[in-house]
């Protein structure tokens, strides 16, 4: 799956398109893959609105509690379906926190690696993810996301560090069609997963 997220201004109009969660993967010890966790944002160096790696904070994780907690009945049995219950929020954070325990670097924006960069801010429930980027203060911008199923043919491949991996060489890699949910042969070449055909037609 990805995301498409929409950039709207005060007035209405939309000033940008940033797709997230688009293949692109955190490459652990060459052998394993870990999904990005990404949101919007503003990257100085782009001078353009990008995906860029969400490295959730003590306060990030106070904040969705909060929300969490505050809300009963149905409303908490819809947030808990979509987000998890405090137990599931709270191990996947302490998961994360282990992840990067020797992480130096900031989050990075994920088009061009800088840490030059204004990440939104997550909204809960019926509040709007914000992004205040300074010439829209105080209010900021609003992001509007939508998920859709990507057809993108490959994976973009990055250390822990957020920095992308240009792999010089040329190897078949078994891993996973999520649109059609089966094992697929695929070529690595210059940091990217190219899809061939799948293992079982082979």
């Amino acid at each position: 799956m990805a995301a498409e997220s929409k950039i709207v201004a005060p007035d209405g109009s939309i000033l940008a398109h940033v797709l997230t969660c688009d293949y692109r993967f955190y490459l652990i010890d060459s052998s394993a893959f870990r999904m990005i966790d990404e949101i919007e944002a503003y990257c100085r160096t782009c001078t353009s609105y990008v995906p860029s790696e969400r490295i959730r904070t003590i306060a990030d994780l106070t904040n969705e509690l909060e929300w969490l907690n505050s809300l009963s009945g149905e409303d908490r049995d819809k947030a808990e379906f979509i987000h998890g219950t405090v137990e599931s929020i709270t191990d996947r954070f302490n998961t994360e926190q282990g992840f990067f325990r020797d992480r130096h670097a900031p989050p990075r924006c994920l088009e061009c690696g800088s840490t030059d960069i204004i990440q939104a801010s997550p909204g809960f429930g019926i509040a709007p993810t914000r992004l205040f980027h300074p010439e829209y203060l105080p209010n900021g911008l609003t992001v509007e996301t939508f998920v859709f199923a990507s057809t993108n043919s490959f994976y973009r491949l990055f250390n822990s560090e957020g920095e992308e991996l240009i792999l010089g060489t040329d190897e078949l890699v078994d891993t996973v069609n999520r649109c059609e949910g089966r094992r697929v042969c695929c070529i690595k070449r210059n940091g990217k997963l190219y899809y061939g055909r799948s293992f079982e037609e082979a």
